[in-house]
């Protein structure tokens, strides 16, 4: 589910990546998969942090408290 982020971020399209995991996340979401959900949390985090953007530090918060 969360390839199309991955191969965005690697092609270059930072916002396309970040609604990638963010589609990813929901959907986990929605099926109660917290794993996943968390595990796109986590990458569209790294990628906000990367480009430096300040929501970063909560979205990876967040992703930490779902592997808990």
């Amino acid at each position: 589910i969360g390839n199309r982020g991955e191969v965005l971020e690697q092609m270059g399209d930072t916002e396309g990546a970040l609604r990638g995991f963010a589609e990813a996340e929901a959907t986990h979401r929605k099926i109660g998969n917290r794993q996943g959900q968390a595990l796109n949390m986590g990458r569209r985090g790294a990628l906000l942090l990367r480009v430096g953007r300040t929501e970063a530090l909560a979205v990876l918060r967040e992703a930490c408290a779902l592997f808990r």
